[in-house]
């Protein structure tokens, strides 16, 4: 039954993978046996994610530095990791970013930059890979979303509504790609202890309410996700699509 979760021969793309949950996702796919490409605007962060896929792997990875919301340098690399590798068999838009503050406080640039980032991204990386994995009648696209695209989380109105966009295009394009066997789901995380959460204002009285009202009572980690990740990257959720995970300690489960 573990060959189901097998990723040997596999060719995966992951963004927002020069740390925090998306390194988790990279290292755990290479470990999973498949071949990585490395994308983040964080370039030299992405050189610590790579030296870890090394270490735990033997693995080389290939490392794009490069804006996940600039269409022509997106196409640029995939068409390079096509010639690369022969394929593209996986896809997970993970790339994010948060600014909290409270909605009369947010601006312009503010609501342009995280729409931008969280949900333009995965759209132009979707469609850029798509194409790749049509011809083959193959792939799994593995889209991060939030507990906050289904939950109103307060002091995050453009955060929250660039993860309801992004569980609404995940079931789209499920509706729309189903016909060439492309497998799209999303992971609505929780809160998960990282460096972005560490950068907001979380440690104050709503993170003391979140966790009281959370039924493990904790702070998830990257690793708490790598599962769903693996999962939904292999053939053993070949029969999932248009659907979501949700990892949130049992958050939404109850009232907050």
């Amino acid at each position: 039954m573990l060959d189901m979760f097998s990723l040997k021969e596999k060719v995966a793309i992951v963004t927002g993978s020069a740390r925090g949950i998306g390194q988790a996702y990279a290292i755990a796919l290479a470990e999973a046996g498949a071949s990585l490409v490395l994308v983040d605007i964080l370039e030299d962060n992405l050189k610590d994610t790579a030296a870890k896929i090394k270490e735990a792997t033997g693995t080389e990875v290939k490392l794009y530095g490069i804006d996940v919301t600039d269409s022509e340098k997106i196409q640029t690399m995939v068409d390079e990791v096509e010639t690369t590798f022969g394929k593209i068999d996986i896809l997970v838009n993970n790339a994010g970013i948060n600014a909290p503050k409270p909605f009369r406080e947010v601006t312009e640039e503010d609501w342009k930059k995280i729409i931008g980032v969280n949900l333009n991204s995965q759209f132009l990386m979707s469609k850029a890979v798509v194409e790749k994995m049509i011809p083959r009648n193959y792939g799994k696209i593995i889209n991060m979303a939030s507990v906050g695209g289904f939950m109103a989380l307060s002091d995050t109105a453009p955060y929250n509504a660039s993860k309801g966009g992004v569980l609404q295009l995940t079931k789209t394009m499920a509706a729309d790609l189903s016909e060439y066997n492309l497998n799209i789901n999303a992971i609505c995380p929780g809160f998960i202890d990282t460096g972005l959460l560490k950068s907001s204002k979380a440690r104050d009285e709503r993170l003391e309410k979140v966790l009281n009202n959370t039924p493990l009572n904790r702070l998830g980690s990257p690793k708490d996700l790598i599962g769903a990740c693996v999962f939904l990257a292999s053939d053993a959720s070949g029969y999932m699509t248009g659907t979501q995970i949700v990892v949130d300690g049992g958050m939404s489960a109850v009232a907050m």
